[in-house]
């Protein structure tokens, strides 16, 4: 393809690549972002604080609770799998059966806020028995011990008990249970990747600041940026079983080159036609 149907290849990643920087380099306060894997994050020191006694209203998923007041709260240290993910429904159903086991009790011990307002904390529930009246279950180290939740390695470094939760993800891992007994996406990466589908963020396009010469560099960083998504996808022989010995991808793959190379240029005309005619405004080097 020519340089014009290069430079409205360039055009269509913009948003994408836009997205990932704005996300990375928008982002420098040091509060936790459990959303977004990819924010800018120094852990501080844990605040010290008591342990207060809440009731919780409802959960909304494997690592959220609200409280009565209508306070969020946010599990310290953990990511469980998102609603529409695998495992996501039976790792809200597991937290929902641990607070109600303690009648709706918890202990929060707050560790700091995050980006969004919530109370990130470790929170504890009553597991009292003749033998140890003042037992008590580890709600953060729980879900992850049973498989429904992971360990998450960026924030996991401000929670007080983050040993707990290392030796509860190892238990879980020798055990294969839960997260661990299929091939699936940690939830960190799941949402990085609906982010980019959805197209969150960009950038504004100004013709009269864009210069062709960079045109190449862009498009060799958007090119690795799809790469390195695309490398997670599975393993080799993962993918080998699944594409098989035929001839069959490698067709489809290359009529779908052919027709997106001719979609392209048919695009580019209707833009040159849109500038000739100054419907839109483009750079005079063109």
């Amino acid at each position: 393809m020519n340089m014009k149907s290069n430079f409205w290849i360039g055009l269509l990643v913009l948003g994408l690549f836009g997205t990932a920087a704005c996300q990375f380099w928008g982002k420098g306060i040091a509060r936790p972002d459990y959303e977004n894997v990819d924010a800018v994050y120094s852990p501080g020191l844990t605040r010290d604080t008591q342990s207060r006694p809440e009731v919780v209203e409802r959960v909304s998923d494997g690592d959220t609770l609200v409280l009565n007041t209508g306070e969020k709260v946010r599990l310290c240290g953990i990511d469980s799998p998102e609603k529409e993910q695998p495992l996501g429904n039976p790792s809200k159903s597991k937290l929902e059966a641990l607070v109600r086991s303690a009648g709706n009790q918890v202990l929060v011990w707050e560790v700091e806020k995050d980006r969004y307002g919530r109370t990130v904390a470790e929170v504890f529930i009553s597991a009292s028995t003749p033998e140890q009246p003042e037992g008590e279950t580890f709600v953060n180290s729980e879900m992850v011990q049973t498989g429904m939740a992971y360990l998450y390695p960026k924030y996991v470094g401000s929670c007080p008990n983050k040993d707990a939760i290392a030796e509860a993800e190892r238990i879980a891992k020798s055990s294969k249970v839960g997260v661990w007994a299929g091939n699936y996406q940690v939830p960190w990466e799941f949402r990085k990747a609906q982010q980019l589908r959805d197209m969150k963020g960009g950038v504004e396009f100004d013709p009269a600041k864009f210069r062709p010469a960079g045109l190449p560099d862009y498009c060799g960083l958007c090119g690795w940026a799809l790469a390195l998504a695309h490398a997670k996808s599975g393993d080799a022989a993962m993918l080998a079983g699944y594409v098989g010995k035929s001839e069959e991808l490698d067709e489809a793959l290359t009529t779908f080159a052919h027709a997106y190379a001719d979609q392209t240029e048919r695009d580019y005309e209707q833009l040159a036609v849109a500038a000739r005619q100054g419907r839109i405004q483009v750079s005079s080097e063109f």
